[in-house]
C-alpha cells in the first residue's frame, strides 16, 4: 500500500510516507528497504535520514534493476513471478501508450568486421572507441533473455553479454548485480556474441553518467520486439548504415532473411525477388554476415549524422 503514495518524478522521504500511511517510521523503513534494496523496484537516493525514494519506469528501469544479476541461481520464486507478470503486461502493448514521449536513445552497432570497411565514416560506431571513454566495465546476464527463459521461450543464445559502463558499472558492481571485467574482456564478449547472431547496442550519452551495452536477438529483446511485434520503429534510433544488395551476385538463397532479427528482409526463393522494409531495418549487418555470395554490403546513410545530432544530440 505504500506504493500508492508515489508519483512519477516526485521523491518521497520515509517520514512523508510514514505520515501518509499512518505507520511507524521503523515499519516504513523496513518496507522501503525491502522494495528498494532487495527487490529493486524503486530507487533510493542518499543515505540515512537524508535518503529519498522514487518510482522508476518499468522499461527501461525497474525491469533491469530487478533482474540484473550474475547468476540464474539467484532467481527466487518472486523474481520468476515478476518475469511472468512483466511478459503478460508487455504483450498487451502497454509500452507504446505509457512510455515517455522522447526521442530514441538506443543505437545499434554494426558487426565489427563491417565497421572496419568504413574506418573513418563513423568512428563513434566502433566499439573500442566508444568503450575507451570509460574506465569501468561490469558484466551481467541479459534481463530479456532471463525473462524469456523463465516463461519457457528462451532462444538458447549466450546470456552473459550485458555490459555496464562507467559510473553505472560501479553502481552495479557495488550492488552485486555485475562482476568487474576489463575493456579487453568486454570486446571479446561482444565479438563472441556477434558470432552467435546477436546484435550489439549501446545506450550511453554521457561518460560522466555511464551507460549500458547489451547484445540482443529479435526473439527476446523488448526493444527490438517493439518494432517487430508492435510496429514502433521510432523506439530505435535511425541506423548509420543500411544494406545494399548487388542483385547480379545474389543467388536468392534467403539466408539473409533468416538472419535478420527484425524480419526486415523478404526473399522469394522461387521467383528470385528481394525486398527490405526500411522501417524495420536497424542496420545491424547480420544479413551481410549470413550472405555467402557476398552480395550485400553496408553503406552509409546520407545525412544520418546531421539528422541524429539535430534530433537527439550526440550519443552512442
Amino acid at each position: 500500500m505504500v506504493m500508492r503514495h508515489f508519483k512519477p518524478g516526485t521523491p518521497q522521504t520515509a517520514q512523508s510516507l510514514a505520515e501518509a500511511e499512518h505507520l511507524p517510521i521503523e515499519e516504513i523503513n523496513r518496507i522501503l528497504y525491502s522494495i528498494a534494496e532487495e527487490k529493486h523496484v524503486i530507487l533510493r537516493l542518499g543515505e540515512g535520514e537524508a535518503a529519498v525514494y522514487m518510482v522508476i519506469p518499468i522499461l527501461p528501469g525497474a525491469f533491469e534493476f530487478v533482474l540484473a544479476r550474475q547468476s540464474l541461481d539467484s532467481l527466487t520464486e518472486w523474481h520468476r513471478h515478476f518475469c511472468e507478470l512483466f511478459e503478460k503486461l508487455y504483450e498487451t502493448g502497454y509500452i507504446l501508450d505509457h512510455e515517455p514521449k522522447k526521442p530514441p536513445t538506443i543505437k545499434y552497432v554494426p558487426m565489427g568486421q563491417i565497421i572496419r570497411t568504413h574506418p573513418m565514416a563513423y568512428p563513434s560506431d566502433k566499439l573500442e572507441e566508444v568503450y575507451s571513454r570509460y574506465k569501468s566495465f561490469g558484466l551481467t546476464l541479459c534481463q530479456c533473455r532471463i525473462t524469456e527463459k523463465v516463461v519457457e521461450r528462451g532462444c538458447g543464445k549466450p546470456m552473459e553479454v550485458c555490459i555496464t559502463l562507467g559510473p553505472v558499472a560501479e553502481m552495479s558492481i557495488r550492488g552485486g548485480r555485475s562482476r568487474r571485467i576489463t575493456m579487453k574482456d568486454a570486446l571479446e564478449i561482444k565479438a563472441e556474441a556477434e558470432a552467435s547472431g546477436l546484435v550489439t547496442w549501446i545506450d550511453a550519452s554521457d561518460p560522466a553518467v555511464g551507460g549500458t551495452s547489451c547484445s540482443c536477438c529479435g526473439d527476446c529483446c523488448h526493444f527490438m520486439r517493439r518494432v517487430s511485434e508492435f510496429n514502433a520503429p521510432a523506439s530505435i534510433a535511425p541506423a548509420h548504415f543500411v544494406p545494399r544488395v548487388d542483385l547480379d551476385r545474389c543467388n536468392y538463397c534467403g539466408k539473409c532473411a533468416l538472419a535478420c532479427p527484425m524480419g526486415a528482409v523478404t526473399v522469394d526463393v522461387i521467383n528470385n525477388t528481394y525486398t527490405r522494409n526500411a522501417h524495420r531495418c536497424i542496420g545491424c549487418a547480420q544479413c551481410v554476415v549470413a550472405c555467402k555470395p557476398k552480395a550485400i554490403e553496408m553503406v552509409v546513410v546520407p545525412d544520418c549524422e546531421e539528422f541524429l545530432q539535430n534530433r537527439v544530440g550526440v550519443f552512442f
